[in-house]
């Protein structure tokens, strides 16, 4: 029995691992932009997190859009810093909030 409950896990990870695969980062902040989207990510604390988001100026309230398109991270060199961080609108939450793309488990 002990076999079979590892045999599940070991599936469950792969489908996990499987839907972080069928999405690139550029294709994620495309989808963000044009519509309202459910994520469920990892959070840095190890714990689940479920998110209705979006980059869609149309469902930001006017007084939280964006003052740029981009941020972006420099060093001191003032070389851009590439980051898997996206940052959302959390329709839920009413808020910005900000996402690591690597600990992705789906989109919808």
């Amino acid at each position: 029995m002990r076999e079979n409950i590892c045999l599940c896990t070991l599936i469950k990870d792969k489908i996990k691992s499987d839907n972080m695969l069928q999405i690139t980062k550029d294709e994620l902040v495309e989808k963000l932009q044009q519509e309202v989207v459910q994520l469920v990510f990892t959070k840095a604390d190890g714990s689940e997190r479920h998110m209705v988001c979006t980059k869609n100026i149309i469902h930001i309230p006017e007084e939280f859009h964006p003052k740029t398109d981009k941020v972006v991270k420099l060093d001191e060199n003032g070389n851009v810093i590439e980051t898997d961080l996206i940052t959302v609108w959390d329709m839920e939450a009413k808020g910005w909030r900000s996402f690591n793309f690597s600990k992705v488990l789906e989109v919808k």
